[in-house]
């Protein structure tokens, strides 16, 4: 991941929040769906959030979600700040 820039990150970013926006209609994703569309693993993606976070390029926003058995949840996500 060393040679991935910012842009990259947000690139990847934008288009997980745009499918989680298809699919779950809300405004933000998840560190996991963040770090499927980066294709690392999740604490790898959560660096990057964090260092988004603290930027104030990113903010930390609250998402329903559904668990496994399909009850409706709420979850930490996070949100690009246009």
């Amino acid at each position: 991941m060393s040679d991935v820039t910012t842009d990259d990150i947000l690139d990847a970013i934008r288009a997980s929040m745009k499918l989680a926006q298809t699919e779950h209609s809300s405004d933000g994703a998840t560190g996991t769906e963040i770090a499927q569309a980066l294709n690392c693993c999740p604490l790898t993606a959560r660096k990057h959030i964090r260092r988004l976070v603290e930027e104030k390029r990113m903010v930390v926003v609250r998402l329903r979600r559904n668990r496994i058995d399909g009850v409706p949840t709420v979850v930490s996500g996070y949100r690009l700040v246009v």
